[in-house]
């Protein structure tokens, strides 16, 4: 399947936080996060089951002191502190997260194979198009990629900012660590809505990716990558 053969439709749904086949759920307000620095605890990790299998979510801990990725029910806390990201594989000492969106996924579509390789902003253009023919554009839900990506472009957030903005500049409400990387093979996965932007969303985006790469020792939210050909995309469908 060829991506030329996807334009993305002028369409808008309206926002749902509760889609009822992948039991959706979202916690905090990411334009809160940067409009009004609210960086406090939203939901406690503990509470949310979030080892059970099928369970997938992407986040980040209260105070921005890390992300919280979950991937069929394997937990990824990423902390960025000491200049390097630090994964965790467990969830201990109750944390607790200022945002996070979550759901289940129990059947994903039949797989697509990229033919060619495809920019991050192609593809979600692909993925809406593939969606709306899959008739699941009135809910939130699930992708994921498994395949080796370019150009990849990827942070953990690590801490509140509270650095002295310069003169004239918007002064960013978090620290972030930035990881680079020309190729590299692993996963990346996350949520994507029709509905309204800026929930679990950041401003002006339908999605919120994470990734995980290098066997599974690093995670946090990724930012740019290119898609390389052989991949391939896959969508929950229930």
């Amino acid at each position: 399947m060829k991506l030329s053969q996807y334009t993305l439709p002028l369409m808008l749904f309206c926002s749902m936080l509760a889609a009822e086949n992948f039991n959706f759920k979202s916690y905090g307000n990411f334009s809160n996060i940067i409009q009004k620095k609210d960086l406090s605890s939203k939901v406690s990790l503990n509470n949310l089951k979030l080892n059970n299998k099928g369970v997938y979510a992407t986040g980040a801990l209260s105070n921005a002191e890390g992300e919280i990725t979950v991937f069929d029910g394997n937990v990824f806390i990423s902390l960025g502190k000491s200049g390097k990201d630090v994964v965790i594989n467990e969830v201990k000492s109750n944390p607790k997260a200022m945002l996070l969106a979550m759901g289940t996924v129990n059947t994903w579509s039949e797989p697509i194979e990229i033919e060619e390789d495809v920019l991050d902003l192609d593809f979600y253009d692909l993925l809406a198009n593939e969606a709306i023919r899959l008739g699941i554009e009135s809910q939130t839900f699930v992708f994921k990629i498994e395949g080796e990506f370019n150009d990849v472009r990827w942070h953990i957030v690590n801490g509140k900012n509270d650095e002295k903005p310069i003169e004239g500049e918007k002064q960013p409400t978090m620290r972030k660590l930035f990881i680079e990387e020309s190729a590299v093979g692993g996963i990346v996965f996350g949520f994507y809505t029709f509905g309204e932007q800026g929930i679990f969303t950041h401003p002006g985006e339908n999605y919120h990716a994470h990734a995980i790469f290098n066997n599974q020792t690093q995670a946090g939210h990724i930012d740019d990558f290119t898609i390389k050909a052989g991949s391939k995309i896959y969508i929950g469908v229930e």
